[in-house]
Protein backbone atom coordinates (compact mmCIF):
# COMPACT_ATOMS: atom_id res chain seq x y z
CA UNK A 1 0.00 0.00 0.00
CA UNK A 2 1.73 3.25 -0.90
CA UNK A 3 0.13 6.50 -0.01
CA UNK A 4 0.14 9.76 -2.24
CA UNK A 5 2.96 11.21 0.38
CA UNK A 6 4.99 7.91 -0.82
CA UNK A 7 4.39 8.45 -4.36
CA UNK A 8 5.33 12.08 -4.41
CA UNK A 9 8.23 11.85 -2.45
CA UNK A 10 9.59 9.15 -5.26
CA UNK A 11 8.61 11.29 -8.00
CA UNK A 12 10.19 14.56 -6.63
CA UNK A 13 13.47 12.22 -5.72
CA UNK A 14 13.39 11.30 -8.78
CA UNK A 15 12.92 15.11 -10.76
CA UNK A 16 15.58 16.19 -8.42
CA UNK A 17 18.47 13.44 -9.35
CA UNK A 18 17.91 13.64 -12.79
CA UNK A 19 17.86 17.43 -13.10
CA UNK A 20 14.38 17.43 -14.61
CA UNK A 21 12.96 20.73 -16.39
CA UNK A 22 10.12 21.83 -18.11
CA UNK A 23 11.79 21.52 -21.50
CA UNK A 24 12.74 18.03 -21.26
CA UNK A 25 11.03 15.02 -23.36
CA UNK A 26 11.74 11.84 -21.68
CA UNK A 27 11.39 8.52 -23.06
CA UNK A 28 9.36 5.71 -20.87
CA UNK A 29 8.89 2.50 -22.31
CA UNK A 30 7.20 1.18 -19.07
CA UNK A 31 3.93 0.83 -17.84
CA UNK A 32 1.76 2.80 -15.65
CA UNK A 33 0.76 -0.19 -13.93
CA UNK A 34 4.59 -0.71 -13.05
CA UNK A 35 6.03 1.62 -9.75
CA UNK A 36 8.44 2.56 -11.91
CA UNK A 37 6.25 3.86 -14.85
CA UNK A 38 4.14 4.94 -12.43
CA UNK A 39 6.45 7.39 -10.56
CA UNK A 40 8.58 7.65 -13.09
CA UNK A 41 5.12 9.56 -14.73
CA UNK A 42 4.73 11.75 -11.99
CA UNK A 43 7.90 13.30 -12.09
CA UNK A 44 7.54 14.21 -15.69
CA UNK A 45 4.49 15.90 -14.53
CA UNK A 46 5.70 17.42 -11.46
CA UNK A 47 8.65 19.00 -13.59
CA UNK A 48 5.92 19.77 -16.41
CA UNK A 49 8.23 18.47 -18.88
CA UNK A 50 7.09 16.23 -21.86
CA UNK A 51 7.47 12.22 -22.19
CA UNK A 52 7.33 9.69 -25.03
CA UNK A 53 5.36 6.80 -23.06
CA UNK A 54 5.02 3.27 -24.28
CA UNK A 55 3.51 0.52 -23.36
CA UNK A 56 5.60 -1.71 -24.05
CA UNK A 57 9.67 -1.56 -25.00
CA UNK A 58 10.54 -1.50 -29.20
CA UNK A 59 14.29 -1.16 -29.82
CA UNK A 60 13.30 0.73 -33.33
CA UNK A 61 11.00 2.82 -31.33
CA UNK A 62 13.92 4.23 -28.86
CA UNK A 63 16.14 4.38 -31.61
CA UNK A 64 14.01 6.59 -33.78
CA UNK A 65 12.56 9.02 -30.56
CA UNK A 66 16.59 9.43 -30.04
CA UNK A 67 17.22 10.68 -33.40
CA UNK A 68 14.07 13.47 -32.73
CA UNK A 69 13.71 14.89 -29.64
CA UNK A 70 14.57 12.47 -26.47
CA UNK A 71 16.73 14.28 -23.80
CA UNK A 72 16.17 11.76 -20.68
CA UNK A 73 16.58 8.35 -21.28
CA UNK A 74 16.24 6.07 -18.14
CA UNK A 75 15.84 1.87 -19.05
CA UNK A 76 16.63 -0.95 -18.06
CA UNK A 77 20.29 -2.74 -18.97
CA UNK A 78 18.68 -5.03 -21.82
CA UNK A 79 16.88 -1.81 -23.48
CA UNK A 80 20.79 -0.45 -23.30
CA UNK A 81 22.01 -3.75 -24.54
CA UNK A 82 19.10 -4.03 -27.49
CA UNK A 83 19.43 -0.56 -28.53
CA UNK A 84 23.56 -1.41 -28.88
CA UNK A 85 22.54 -4.18 -31.25
CA UNK A 86 20.18 -3.07 -33.10
CA UNK A 87 22.43 0.64 -34.02
CA UNK A 88 25.29 -2.13 -35.11
CA UNK A 89 23.00 -3.75 -37.39
CA UNK A 90 22.14 -0.02 -38.53
CA UNK A 91 25.89 0.33 -39.31
CA UNK A 92 25.46 3.24 -36.21
CA UNK A 93 28.50 2.64 -34.25
CA UNK A 94 27.50 5.16 -31.98
CA UNK A 95 24.59 8.23 -30.71
CA UNK A 96 24.80 10.74 -33.53
CA UNK A 97 22.40 13.61 -32.19
CA UNK A 98 23.27 16.51 -29.22
CA UNK A 99 20.21 16.28 -27.81
CA UNK A 100 20.56 13.90 -24.87
CA UNK A 101 21.63 14.87 -21.19
CA UNK A 102 20.96 12.24 -18.91
CA UNK A 103 21.06 8.03 -19.66
CA UNK A 104 20.80 5.92 -16.91
CA UNK A 105 20.46 2.36 -16.16
CA UNK A 106 17.82 0.51 -13.35
CA UNK A 107 15.57 -2.60 -12.63
CA UNK A 108 18.15 -4.96 -13.10
CA UNK A 109 21.67 -5.10 -12.26
CA UNK A 110 24.29 -3.62 -13.94
CA UNK A 111 27.05 -5.10 -15.95
CA UNK A 112 30.46 -2.91 -16.62
CA UNK A 113 30.46 -4.55 -19.82
CA UNK A 114 27.40 -2.67 -20.72
CA UNK A 115 28.30 0.58 -18.75
CA UNK A 116 31.77 0.89 -21.00
CA UNK A 117 28.80 -0.16 -23.90
CA UNK A 118 26.75 2.42 -22.95
CA UNK A 119 29.03 5.52 -22.06
CA UNK A 120 31.01 4.83 -25.98
CA UNK A 121 27.55 4.91 -27.62
CA UNK A 122 26.07 8.14 -26.04
CA UNK A 123 29.40 10.07 -24.96
CA UNK A 124 27.55 10.72 -21.88
CA UNK A 125 27.75 9.17 -18.67
CA UNK A 126 25.83 6.03 -17.74
CA UNK A 127 24.39 6.32 -13.86
CA UNK A 128 22.92 3.79 -12.63
CA UNK A 129 20.13 3.07 -9.95
CA UNK A 130 18.46 0.91 -7.24
CA UNK A 131 14.93 0.71 -6.61
CA UNK A 132 11.82 -1.68 -5.79
CA UNK A 133 8.00 -1.04 -5.19
CA UNK A 134 7.88 -0.92 -1.11
CA UNK A 135 10.49 1.90 -1.67
CA UNK A 136 7.99 3.91 -4.36
CA UNK A 137 10.19 2.91 -7.14
CA UNK A 138 13.77 4.79 -6.86
CA UNK A 139 15.73 5.27 -3.82
CA UNK A 140 19.13 5.42 -4.61
CA UNK A 141 21.14 6.72 -7.59
CA UNK A 142 24.30 7.38 -8.73
CA UNK A 143 25.85 10.79 -10.09
CA UNK A 144 29.27 9.09 -12.11
CA UNK A 145 31.45 11.15 -14.49
CA UNK A 146 32.07 9.81 -17.96
CA UNK A 147 34.29 6.78 -18.25
CA UNK A 148 33.83 6.00 -14.20
CA UNK A 149 34.17 2.80 -13.71
CA UNK A 150 31.95 2.67 -10.77
CA UNK A 151 28.98 -0.27 -11.16
CA UNK A 152 27.49 0.57 -7.12
CA UNK A 153 23.86 2.28 -7.46
CA UNK A 154 25.16 5.07 -5.97
CA UNK A 155 24.33 7.29 -2.70
CA UNK A 156 20.58 6.83 -1.36
CA UNK A 157 18.30 9.70 -2.91
CA UNK A 158 16.63 12.34 -1.33
CA UNK A 159 15.08 11.42 1.90
CA UNK A 160 16.12 7.61 1.68
CA UNK A 161 18.20 5.79 4.32
CA UNK A 162 19.95 2.39 4.70
CA UNK A 163 21.55 -0.06 7.11
CA UNK A 164 22.80 -3.56 6.71
CA UNK A 165 21.73 -6.43 8.46
CA UNK A 166 24.37 -8.85 8.59
CA UNK A 167 22.93 -11.52 10.31
CA UNK A 168 20.15 -12.11 7.37
CA UNK A 169 19.84 -14.98 5.65
CA UNK A 170 22.36 -15.04 2.97
CA UNK A 171 24.39 -12.92 4.38
CA UNK A 172 28.09 -12.88 4.17
CA UNK A 173 29.50 -10.69 7.14
CA UNK A 174 33.22 -11.12 6.34
CA UNK A 175 32.60 -9.96 2.57
CA UNK A 176 30.53 -6.61 3.72
CA UNK A 177 27.35 -8.54 2.42
CA UNK A 178 24.20 -8.15 4.50
CA UNK A 179 20.38 -7.76 4.07
CA UNK A 180 19.65 -3.90 3.07
CA UNK A 181 16.99 -2.04 5.15
CA UNK A 182 15.13 0.99 3.48
CA UNK A 183 13.80 3.96 5.36
CA UNK A 184 12.43 7.12 4.59
CA UNK A 185 9.10 8.77 3.17
CA UNK A 186 9.18 6.42 0.43
CA UNK A 187 8.75 3.32 2.25
CA UNK A 188 5.12 1.73 2.04
CA UNK A 189 2.53 1.83 4.40
CA UNK A 190 2.23 -2.67 4.26
CA UNK A 191 0.59 -5.22 2.61
CA UNK A 192 -2.83 -5.31 2.15
CA UNK A 193 -4.57 -6.89 3.94
CA UNK A 194 -2.12 -9.30 4.73
CA UNK A 195 -0.79 -7.62 8.55
CA UNK A 196 1.61 -10.69 9.27
CA UNK A 197 3.27 -10.31 6.39
CA UNK A 198 3.78 -6.37 6.77
CA UNK A 199 4.66 -7.12 10.60
CA UNK A 200 7.86 -9.40 8.53
CA UNK A 201 9.22 -6.86 6.91
CA UNK A 202 8.18 -3.73 8.49
CA UNK A 203 10.66 -3.25 11.46
CA UNK A 204 9.17 -1.67 14.49
CA UNK A 205 11.77 1.98 13.64
CA UNK A 206 10.11 1.85 10.11
CA UNK A 207 12.55 0.35 8.02
CA UNK A 208 12.05 -2.27 5.20
CA UNK A 209 13.51 -5.27 4.93
CA UNK A 210 14.15 -5.45 1.07
CA UNK A 211 15.33 -9.20 0.69
CA UNK A 212 18.24 -7.61 -1.26
CA UNK A 213 21.67 -8.07 -0.72
CA UNK A 214 24.06 -5.38 -0.82
CA UNK A 215 27.42 -4.10 0.27
CA UNK A 216 28.88 -0.70 1.15
CA UNK A 217 32.09 0.13 -0.39
CA UNK A 218 34.93 2.61 0.58
CA UNK A 219 33.01 5.73 -0.59
CA UNK A 220 29.74 4.53 0.69
CA UNK A 221 28.38 3.53 -2.01
CA UNK A 222 26.18 0.83 -2.64
CA UNK A 223 26.45 -2.45 -3.75
CA UNK A 224 23.95 -4.95 -4.49
CA UNK A 225 24.73 -8.33 -4.66
CA UNK A 226 21.55 -10.22 -5.17
CA UNK A 227 18.81 -11.52 -3.91
CA UNK A 228 18.23 -13.36 -0.65
CA UNK A 229 16.17 -15.73 -2.16
CA UNK A 230 17.84 -15.95 -5.91
CA UNK A 231 21.31 -17.07 -3.85
CA UNK A 232 22.46 -20.20 -5.16
CA UNK A 233 24.27 -22.04 -1.88
CA UNK A 234 27.06 -24.66 -4.19
CA UNK A 235 29.02 -27.21 -2.03
CA UNK A 236 28.98 -24.79 1.04
CA UNK A 237 30.15 -21.42 -0.99
CA UNK A 238 27.34 -18.41 -1.71
CA UNK A 239 27.13 -18.08 -5.70
CA UNK A 240 25.85 -14.54 -6.37
CA UNK A 241 24.23 -15.00 -9.43
CA UNK A 242 24.81 -11.24 -10.45
CA UNK A 243 28.60 -11.97 -10.50
CA UNK A 244 28.25 -14.82 -12.80
CA UNK A 245 26.01 -12.62 -15.55
CA UNK A 246 28.75 -10.27 -15.10
CA UNK A 247 31.13 -12.82 -16.51
CA UNK A 248 28.91 -14.20 -19.06
CA UNK A 249 28.25 -10.44 -20.64
CA UNK A 250 31.52 -9.56 -20.71
CA UNK A 251 31.90 -11.38 -24.25
CA UNK A 252 31.06 -9.51 -27.31
CA UNK A 253 28.44 -11.51 -29.09
CA UNK A 254 26.20 -11.93 -25.59
CA UNK A 255 23.41 -9.47 -25.42
CA UNK A 256 22.32 -10.58 -21.89
CA UNK A 257 22.37 -12.73 -19.58
CA UNK A 258 20.10 -14.77 -16.57
CA UNK A 259 21.56 -16.99 -14.01
CA UNK A 260 19.56 -19.57 -11.36
CA UNK A 261 20.15 -22.51 -9.09
CA UNK A 262 18.37 -25.75 -9.42
CA UNK A 263 18.71 -28.23 -6.63
CA UNK A 264 21.05 -31.34 -8.07
CA UNK A 265 21.80 -34.53 -5.88
CA UNK A 266 22.12 -32.57 -2.36
CA UNK A 267 23.40 -29.70 -3.88
CA UNK A 268 22.95 -26.62 -6.18
CA UNK A 269 23.92 -26.44 -9.62
CA UNK A 270 24.80 -22.96 -11.62
CA UNK A 271 22.01 -22.87 -14.64
CA UNK A 272 23.04 -19.70 -16.90
CA UNK A 273 20.41 -18.51 -19.96
CA UNK A 274 21.98 -16.17 -22.55
CA UNK A 275 21.04 -13.97 -25.32
CA UNK A 276 22.62 -13.94 -28.56
CA UNK A 277 22.02 -12.29 -31.27
CA UNK A 278 20.72 -14.16 -34.72
CA UNK A 279 23.09 -16.23 -36.94
CA UNK A 280 25.79 -16.41 -34.03
CA UNK A 281 27.83 -19.04 -34.23
CA UNK A 282 29.10 -18.47 -30.30
CA UNK A 283 28.87 -22.35 -28.50
CA UNK A 284 28.25 -23.10 -24.86
CA UNK A 285 31.60 -25.23 -24.56
CA UNK A 286 33.45 -21.97 -26.24
CA UNK A 287 31.39 -19.89 -23.71
CA UNK A 288 32.16 -22.07 -20.59
CA UNK A 289 35.88 -21.58 -21.85
CA UNK A 290 35.56 -17.69 -21.67
CA UNK A 291 34.73 -17.34 -18.13
CA UNK A 292 36.93 -19.94 -17.14
CA UNK A 293 39.28 -17.21 -15.76
CA UNK A 294 36.57 -15.31 -14.64
CA UNK A 295 35.01 -16.86 -12.25
CA UNK A 296 35.97 -19.89 -9.08
CA UNK A 297 35.34 -23.17 -10.07
CA UNK A 298 32.30 -23.32 -7.82
CA UNK A 299 30.61 -20.31 -9.52
CA UNK A 300 31.10 -21.49 -13.20
CA UNK A 301 27.64 -22.74 -14.57
CA UNK A 302 26.77 -26.61 -15.13
CA UNK A 303 24.44 -25.67 -18.17
CA UNK A 304 24.95 -22.51 -19.91
CA UNK A 305 21.57 -22.24 -22.62
CA UNK A 306 22.04 -20.19 -26.06
CA UNK A 307 19.05 -18.93 -27.09
CA UNK A 308 17.82 -15.66 -29.60
CA UNK A 309 15.14 -14.98 -26.86
CA UNK A 310 14.60 -15.12 -22.76
CA UNK A 311 11.28 -14.48 -21.33
CA UNK A 312 11.06 -10.59 -20.38
CA UNK A 313 8.40 -8.49 -18.32
CA UNK A 314 7.12 -4.95 -20.27
CA UNK A 315 9.99 -3.29 -19.01
CA UNK A 316 12.81 -6.05 -20.49
CA UNK A 317 13.73 -7.49 -17.11
CA UNK A 318 14.76 -11.15 -17.25
CA UNK A 319 11.76 -12.94 -15.63
CA UNK A 320 14.06 -15.27 -13.55
CA UNK A 321 11.26 -17.61 -12.55
CA UNK A 322 9.99 -18.54 -15.83
CA UNK A 323 13.89 -19.69 -16.99
CA UNK A 324 14.00 -23.02 -15.99
CA UNK A 325 10.63 -24.22 -17.03
CA UNK A 326 11.12 -21.96 -20.47
CA UNK A 327 13.78 -24.57 -21.35
CA UNK A 328 13.37 -27.61 -19.85
CA UNK A 329 13.98 -29.48 -22.81
CA UNK A 330 17.36 -28.23 -23.38
CA UNK A 331 17.94 -28.95 -19.59
CA UNK A 332 17.78 -32.50 -20.09
CA UNK A 333 20.22 -34.61 -19.00
CA UNK A 334 24.08 -34.76 -17.40
CA UNK A 335 25.63 -32.51 -19.35
CA UNK A 336 28.65 -30.80 -16.78
CA UNK A 337 30.46 -28.03 -18.64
Amino acid sequence: MLTHHNLMSGAMASAKVRGMQDDDMTFRALPLAHIFGLVAFLSVCGAQGRVRLKARFAVDRLYRALQTDVTLLPAVPQMHALLFHYARAQNKPRYEGDLLRFVSSGGAPLDPVWKREAEAFYGIPLQNGYGLTEGSAGVCATKSPLGDADVSVGFPMEGSLFRLDFEAEGATPNEGIGEILLGGPQVMKGYFRDPAQSARVLTSDGFYRTGDLGRLDQEERLHIAGRSKELIIRSGFNVYPVEVEAALSDHPEVIMAGVVGRPAAGNEEVLAFVKVAAGCSLSEAELSGFVKDKLAPYKRPTRIILTQDLPTAPTGKILKAKLISTFADQLQGETTI
